[in-house]
């Protein structure tokens, strides 16, 4: 016997002899209803970012409890049961999963009643890479010192613009104030100024001179168009989850092919923080 409709049957089986005669018993038969699956998942969700699944519609016909188990992935068998479809992930008319690589996954979820009704169905999740848009954003930097330096003394002013920053024009001035002494005019020191950047070996000095009697001392250094401007505003894609670090490393520069004399090449590599889309 095969019900097609569920609940309560009355079935009846009737027999006869070759007399004629004739028997009948009936017993009701009751055909459970398999639960209703109403699923709910987002079309897409970004690499490290949560998915919501709701399942919290799903009921059974005959107004009974439900119980709701999900296995996020219906190509492994994780419990070893031979079944890649009942392993236990989640549970619950509401789950949440986060994915950290891009692709498509599938998945299944299992509805029970309290009659041993189970209905399972298959749910694919989209996960898409991030987007980023990458914009370089020019800074000026000023500093300024005025002090006094004793014979042999030194003042060193260090920047660290940022992790693999790429400098771009440096303008350094340094003028002697003199000092005032009645009736005495004693040749100025020398002084040196000195530009150096570590990290991509280029080093530049020069001392103070004076054109005439009437002027301080002073020196001066200026580089302009030291590297190339870089390329801006445009998009990248990335797998990771959101709040990871995330860097775009370019080629180091061989310190032979450096130009001592203008800081061509710049520093061995620059980075930037991207904008999440």
């Amino acid at each position: 016997m095969r019900s097609q409709r569920p609940g309560t049957s009355k079935v009846t089986v009737e027999v006869f002899n070759d007399n004629g005669d004739s028997d009948s018993a009936s017993i009701l038969v009751f055909v459970n209803a398999i639960p209703e699956i109403i699923l709910n998942i987002p079309d897409f969700v970004k690499t490290g970012q949560e998915a919501r699944l709701d399942a919290s519609d799903s009921f059974d016909p005959e107004g009974g409890g439900v119980e709701i188990v999900w296995d996020f992935d219906a190509n492994t068998d994780s419990d070893g049961d031979s079944d890649p479809l009942n392993d236990v992930d989640g549970s619950g008319p509401v789950t949440r999963i986060t994915v950290t690589e891009a692709g498509n996954i599938t998945g299944a979820v299992t509805i029970s009643d309290d009659s041993g009704g189970k209905n399972t169905t298959l749910w694919t999740l989209r996960v898409v890479s991030r987007t980023f848009r990458v914009v370089w954003e020019e800074v000026f930097v000023d500093y300024d010192w005025s002090g006094y330096l004793e014979q042999g003394e030194t003042h060193e002013i260090q920047f660290q613009p940022g992790e693999g920053a790429r400098l771009i024009d440096v303008s350094a001035t340094l003028s002697l104030t003199r000092d005032i002494l009645p009736q005495i005019s004693w040749p100025e020191d020398n002084f040196t100024l000195e530009v150096d950047i570590p990290s991509s070996g280029w080093s530049y000095t020069v001392i103070t001179t004076q054109n005439n009697i009437t002027e301080n001392s002073s020196a001066t250094i200026e580089r302009t168009e030291m590297n190339p401007s870089p390329e801006s505003d445009y998009t990248v894609f990335a797998d990771f989850p959101k709040g990871k670090n995330w860097s775009s490393r370019f080629s180091e520069i061989p310190m032979e092919d450096l130009d001592r004399e203008t800081g061509s090449g710049g520093l061995p590599q620059w980075n930037a923080i991207p904008i999440l889309l």
